[in-house]
């Protein structure tokens, strides 16, 4: 798409427009260590004090502000019409009438106490229930259901459930929210589950899920008492798959081991659930530890913090290790970043620290394999989690047995922080993937790319950078690294994103993005202030592979290094297409592989790229090799349909075009601006092309610039060797050199094919033929005017790309294939401007302003131009526009003799 500035009359106005089912989150969707189950959301999302007043949850580190896990779907259960319900988030199948006192295996429920039964009665009842017991038609036999483990039944627990509607009034308990569900006559207090505490001398417990109280309960109860039960059948196959306890011995009411599960229907004996990884943990040797179970990485000192803390300070000290290391003034020993410390820590929430539970094992509640140090095997550890019906409490996990249990945040626990796992999307909406990709609209949702690096993204908004942390210091972290590279999509939509600072001069791969590989980047304007040191570019340092399309950048790119270009440092196998820069870009001394690739749009194109539709503007500048006003180098690619217009310095193989064109392709394409050296220059300056070798061919091109080095400096080409060719082409600038081998057209030549090429000789100040030839201007120019050289003149119009027309390009032949800009007139007064109309991308205009009889040229302004004479010359075209004309009215002079009157006295 082109850019269209209207300048009127009544004054100017400018617009910068450059080329280029609702959604329903459901599961998160994120990259993370991979374990063998996904941990679940406990489901809070708001956020307390410690006096238990609502806060904002930004940036809290509380459960409701990282919201660590697999998202719960919408909605949580699925009423079969059969008798039962469907978790949606852990696939496991629950009876729907919670209290049903049908008899089922020979006990009853209907024994005057509300449904409640002994442990072992729980037990048979639950595993003989079928299809025709409590409003059963799902098909089940006796065997297939059973009484939940305690991990299956705390499955069922929505923490949150305080903040919640069940019936348009506030849940008042997890019994009411789960009725709220679907679930019927679904009791409050204590549920037997098929788990026994192993804690010796207490064999005659079975661990219990509380689901009326406020301090959210999991605990354990006798046997030998009455309580509530709901039985489940399936395996967990859901999102968020419930995981084995751990348990391999079973027990009888009275605690009695026994010489064999089989049969019993108890946790050893069923073990249902996903098995554990073998080996359950890993040392990864640099202070940290990671749950093959869960994909969570803890640390490895368990008590880093070096004694309880309050629930604040605990969550302070978890962002004081995320800043320097250290909790409570303590090294961590965490060296898991490239030798210094991670910075996502987070205090984990009562879902997280579960996982860690060996229900078969007590002080501690661990494996007996963990490799963890310094642990409190009696201590209590601190959740992120706020009990909901309790804000000034939060949830805390015994680890000496693993009970959990909410207690005020006054209290002192123990403090063991957590990362990695699912996170929520921090985008405003998307999953993304290609069809759904994730929607930016801030400067943090932005910034969060960086921890989706596989992801397909999209701007919905403009983002502006200029404010911190990315308007300060530094600036701006690159997004993607040499080993962690972006390899998704970014579409800008036709956003932009302006105040891009990066001051980083001794950092490599800078950019919006650093590194990426096989990504692709399209419709985005950037507004840049970028300082780097090599491979840098203000979209991308390096991409390879990829593709970019419609990108635009505008502002200053600086490397202090080598490979440094306005839009990308360095490219390989990548397509650019209809991507433009405004910008000044500049290098260092520093070179790589002999160059320092220094471009105005790419430092270094290289194997299998092809630029097209492009263009660069702009100072280029660098005091070592390959330097170009479009690429510093171009090796084994294409360009076409492309040009640059800014002006070019550098100490060797410099050209208003490319530096190095080596075994290239170029076609189409043409330079303006002036090719300079360095006071230590050497050789092979061009005004499009310094050095052109390997096989590099180029055709249907031109370059109006000055051109002034040291030793091999051309018009065009400033060294071609002999495998290499140009035609079609022709130069206009002037030609300097300080030392040998000057041309027109080319410096030297080393017997490279030269095929229908021309120089202007008055301008160039050059008469050399052999390798380019000569013209007049006259002959180079078209129209009656200029007394144009009819055979010249007509090849230029006989051979496509090319055109040639008075008013346009200065009269000198154009290439017509390139994007074309509408230039309109607005006229105030009475006269004509002629020669309007379309221009070719980069021309200059010439419009002729004629004003009618009685009437004169007051002002002519727009299109960047300026007025000599009738004759009105535009910059270069790079988007439509328009010219505003003045005429006024002129009178003619009246020659009269005034009456002289006498007055008599």
């Amino acid at each position: 798409m082109s850019k269209k500035i209207k300048l009127l009359m009544a004054g100017t106005y400018s617009l910068a427009l450059f080329c280029i089912i609702p959604f329903v989150h459901i599961l998160s969707n994120v990259a993370h260590a991979a374990g063998t189950v996904d941990l679940p959301q406990t489901s809070q999302t708001t956020c307390y004090n410690a006096d238990g007043t609502a806060i904002d949850c930004a940036l809290t580190g509380q459960d409701g502000d990282t919201r660590a896990g697999m998202e719960w779907p919408q909605p949580r259960f699925t009423d079969n019409s059969d008798g039962t319900l469907t978790d949606n988030l852990t696939g496991l199948i629950w009876l729907q009438d919670a209290n049903c006192i049908d008899t089922v295996g020979g006990i009853s429920r209907d024994n005057g106490y509300d449904g409640r039964l002994y442990w072992n009665e729980a037990l048979t009842w639950s595993n003989n229930l079928a299809s025709g017991n409590c409003e059963l038609t799902d098909g089940s036999s006796a065997g297939d259901w059973r009484l939940p483990n305690i991990l299956e039944l705390e499955s069922l627990v929505s923490i949150d459930y305080g903040n919640e509607l069940c019936g348009g009034i506030t849940c008042t308990s997890p019994a009411v929210w789960l009725t709220a569900q679907g679930f019927s006559n679904m009791a409050t207090g204590d549920y037997f589950s098929s788990s026994t505490v192993i804690q010796e001398g207490q064999n005659d417990l079975a661990w219990s899920v509380n689901m009326s109280s406020v301090y959210l309960y999991m605990g354990f109860n006798p046997k030998d008492s009455y309580y509530n039960l709901v039985a489940v059948r399936g395996s967990s196959t859901g999102p968020a798959k419930v995981w084995r306890t751990g348990q391999t011995t079973c027990y009888d009411i009275n605690g009695t081991l026994l010489v064999s599960c089989a049969g019993t229907g108890q946790d050893a004996d069923l073990l249902t659930g996903s098995a554990w990884p073998d080996p359950r943990f890993t040392d990864n040797g640099n202070g940290t530890v990671t749950d093959n179970l869960s994909g969570l990485t803890w640390l490895k000192n368990a008590n880093c913090a070096n004694g309880t803390r309050d629930w604040q300070t605990a969550l302070d000290d978890v962002a004081g290790l995320n800043a320097d290391g250290t909790m409570n003034g303590n090294n961590c020993g965490d060296i898991s970043s490239g030798g210094s410390h991670q910075t996502d820590w987070r205090l984990p929430n009562s879902k997280e620290i579960l996982s860690l539970i060996d229900f078969s094992h007590y002080n501690p509640a661990l494996p007996a394999s963990h490799p963890f140090s310094n642990l409190v095997t009696w201590g209590d550890l601190w959740s992120s989690t706020t009990a909901s019906a309790l804000t000034q409490g939060a949830l805390r996990i015994g680890m000496y047995e693993g009970y959990r249990q909410a207690r005020l945040k006054n209290d002192t626990n123990y403090v063991w922080p957590v990362r990695g796992g699912i996170l929520p999307s921090p985008f405003a909406g998307g999953d993304g993937s290609e069809a759904n990709p994730y929607q930016i609209e801030t400067a943090a949702q932005l910034d969060a790319v960086r921890d989706y690096l596989t992801a397909h993204l999209i701007l919905t908004a403009d983002i502006d950078l200029n404010v911190a942390p990315y308007s300060q210091g530094e600036g701006w972290e690159p997004i993607g690294t040499f080993d962690a590279p972006f390899t998704g999509g970014f579409d800008g939509k036709g956003h932009s994103i302006v105040n891009l600072l990066i001051n980083r001069s001794d950092q490599d791969y800078i950019g919006l993005f650093g590194n990426a590989s096989n990504a692709q980047f399209s419709n985005l304007s950037l507004l840049v202030n970028i300082t780097g040191k090599s491979q840098v570019g203000g979209l991308v340092g390096n991409l390879e592979p990829g593709a970019i399309m419609a990108v635009h950048i505008h502002g200053s790119v600086i490397g202090t290094g080598h490979t440094v270009g306005g839009l990308a440092g360095r490219i390989r196998e990548v397509p650019i297409s209809s991507s433009h820069t405004i910008a000044v870009v500049s290098g260092g001394s520093e070179t790589y592989g002999g160059g320092a690739d220094i471009g105005g749009l790419v430092g270094n194109v290289q194997n299998d790229s092809s630029i097209k539709d492009c263009s660069a503007q702009g100072s280029i500048s660098s005091t070592a090799f390959r330097v170009g006003g479009l690429a510093g180098t171009l090796w084994a690619s294409t360009i076409n349909s492309s040009y640059a217009t800014g002006s070019v310095l550098g100490r060797e193989s410099v050209g208003g075009l490319i530096g190095h064109n080596g075994m290239s392709t170029i076609s189409v394409a043409y330079a303006t601006g002036n090719v300079t050296t360095t006071s230590n220059g050497t050789g092979n300056f061009g005004g499009l092309v310094g050095t052109s070798d390997s096989g590099a061919s180029i055709t249907d091109s031109f370059s109006t610039g000055d051109a002034s080095g040291v030793d091999n400096v051309g018009g065009l080409i400033g060294r071609q060797t002999a495998d290499s060719s140009v035609s079609n082409s022709y130069a206009t600038g002037h030609v300097i050199g300080t030392a040998s081998n000057i041309g027109g057209l080319i410096g030297i030549n080393y017997g490279g094919a030269v095929t229908a090429s021309y120089y202007n000789s008055e301008t160039s100040g050059q008469s050399d033929t052999g390798k380019g030839e000569p013209r007049t201007t006259a002959q180079m120019r078209a129209g009656i005017a200029y007394a144009a050289d009819v055979t010249y003149v007509d090849w230029f119009e006989a051979v496509t790309p090319w055109s040639i027309g008075t008013g346009f390009n200065g009269g000198y032949p154009y290439l017509a294939e390139l994007p074309r800009f509408m230039i309109s007139t607005s006229i105030s007064g009475s006269g004509s401007v002629s020669w309007t109309g379309e221009y070719p991308h980069g021309a200059t205009a010439e419009l002729l302003l004629t004003p009618d009889s009685h009437w004169s040229i007051d002002s002519a302004t727009g299109c960047s131009g300026s007025l000599t004479g009738n004759l009105y010359t535009t910059a270069s075209l790079t988007e439509e526009c328009t010219v505003s004309v003045i005429f006024n009215k002129t009178f003619p002079w009246i020659l009269f003799m005034p009456a002289i009157l006498s007055k008599k006295h």
